[in-house]
C-alpha cells in the first residue's frame, strides 16, 4: 500500500488496491455491484480453461450449450502500458505494529510484462541477488552481516513495473546501512559483471521452475489461461520462456544502464513501533489512516427496486446437468528390463 501510493500518480491504476479501501466497501449498494458485474463479468471479458482427460468433442457440446446464449458484456479492449517516471527518489517510513524486525524496499521503475526488456530485468533481479555469489548477498549479508536473507525481483505487470530488492535486517539493524549496501553492490556489480556461465545457470534455474509450474493439470490449466489473458493467446506460453532463453550479457547491462543505474526510486523503512532511529536516513513519515469500520451495513440486502430478468434459454437452467461415468485413472504400463 505504502509503496503503490508513493510509485504510481492518482491517477494510475495501480495507485490502489483492486478491492479498494474500507470507505468504498462500505458504502457500496446493491446496484454498485450490479453494475460493476455487467460491466466487467460478461463471457467475452473471461478465459475459460477445461483441462485434463476429457473427451473434447462432448466437452465443446457442453460450453457451447451453457455459455453460448449468455450476451456480452462491453467491449473494453487491451489496457495500454502506462509506465511512470519517477522526478526525484522518494523515502518514507511507517512504523509497524506487528514488525519485530526493520524491512528496507527499495523500488525502481520499469516496464510492463510484454515490453522487451521485461526478459532481461528478470533476470538481472536473480544476478544481483539470487546465491551467494550476488553482489546483494555477498555485501549485506556475508560481509556486513545487515540481515539473514534478501531478495529482488523484477515485478512487471500489464501496464507497469518495477524491479525491487528487499531487505528485512536484524533487529537492531538500521536501514540507512542497508541502503547503502545496496548501492556499494550495484558498484561491484558494475565493476566485476557477470560471467556467461552465470547468466546461463540462471536461465537453466528459470527454464526448470517454468516446467514445474505446468507439470501438473491444474498448473498447465493456470498457465494457458495466463497467457491467453495477458499475452493474447495460450501460445504465447513458449514464447515467453524463448524470451527469457534468448536474453544475452549486452541485454542484461542494458537493462541495469536504463532502469537501475543512477536512477529515482522509492524507498520504504518498515520498522518495529517505537523504532524510528532504524529508518533510513532522510525518509519521513507516510501517514496511514486507520480504517474505522461502523455498523452502517444492512444485516441483509434486498434487491433494491432491480429488474432481475432471467436468460433466455432453450432449456431449463435451474435443472443441473447429469454427473457422467467416475473418471478413470489410466496408469501406463509398468515394464521391467534387466541390463
Amino acid at each position: 500500500y505504502v509503496m503503490i501510493k508513493n510509485m504510481y500518480p492518482k491517477d494510475h491504476p495501480y495507485n490502489w488496491t483492486t478491492i479498494g479501501e474500507l470507505e468504498d466497501l462500505q458504502n457500496a449498494t446493491l446496484k454498485d455491484v450490479r453494475d460493476f458485474y455487467e460491466n466487467w463479468y460478461g463471457p467475452n471479458n473471461a478465459t475459460m480453461v477445461i483441462a485434463g482427460d476429457i473427451n473434447k468433442k462432448e466437452v465443446k457440446k457442453l460450453v457451447e450449450k451453457y455459455f453460448s446464449e449468455i450476451k456480452p458484456g462491453p467491449d473494453h479492449g487491451n489496457p495500454e502500458p502506462q509506465p511512470v517516471k519517477l522526478s526525484e527518489t522518494k523515502k518514507v517510513f511507517h512504523e509497524d505494529n506487528f514488525a519485530r524486525s526493520p524491512r528496507l524496499t527499495m523500488a525502481f521503475p520499469t516496464v510492463d510484462q510484454l515490453h522487451f526488456d521485461a526478459p532481461a530485468l528478470e533476470l538481472l533481479a536473480q544476478l544481483l541477488g539470487d546465491g551467494k555469489k550476488a553482489p546483494l548477498y555477498k555485501v549485506i549479508v556475508e560481509e556486513k552481516k545487515l540481515a539473514p536473507s534478501l531478495f529482488s525481483y523484477s515485478g512487471t505487470q500489464e501496464m507497469a513495473g518495477t524491479f525491487n530488492v528487499v531487505v528485512t535486517g536484524f533487529p537492531t539493524t538500521n536501514l540507512t546501512d542497508v541502503e547503502n549496501a545496496v548501492h556499494e553492490a550495484f558498484q561491484r556489480f558494475e565493476s566485476n559483471g557477470f560471467s556467461a556461465e552465470d547468466l546461463d545457470r540462471l536461465k537453466a534455474k528459470y527454464e526448470t521452475g517454468f516446467y514445474q509450474s505446468i507439470s501438473s493439470v491444474l498448473g498447465k490449466g493456470f498457465q494457458l489461461a495466463r497467457y491467453n489473458e495477458y499475452y493474447g493467446s495460450p501460445d504465447a506460453i513458449a514464447e515467453d520462456l524463448q524470451s527469457v532463453l534468448d536474453v544475452n550479457m549486452s541485454d542484461v547491462k542494458r537493462a541495469y544502464e536504463k532502469y537501475i543505474k543512477d536512477q529515482n526510486y522509492v524507498l520504504t523503512s518498515f520498522v518495529p513501533k517505537g523504532k524510528v532511529n532504524l529508518v533510513s536516513e532522510g525518509s519521513v513519515l507516510f501517514p496511514i489512516q486507520e480504517e474505522m469500520i461502523v455498523e452502517n451495513v444492512e444485516k441483509e440486502a434486498g434487491v433494491g427496486g432491480i429488474d432481475i430478468s432471467q436468460i433466455p434459454s432453450t432449456f431449463d437452467r435451474s435443472v443441473e446437468p447429469a454427473e457422467g461415468p467416475q473418471p478413470r485413472l489410466n496408469i501406463p504400463k509398468i515394464w521391467q528390463h534387466d541390463y
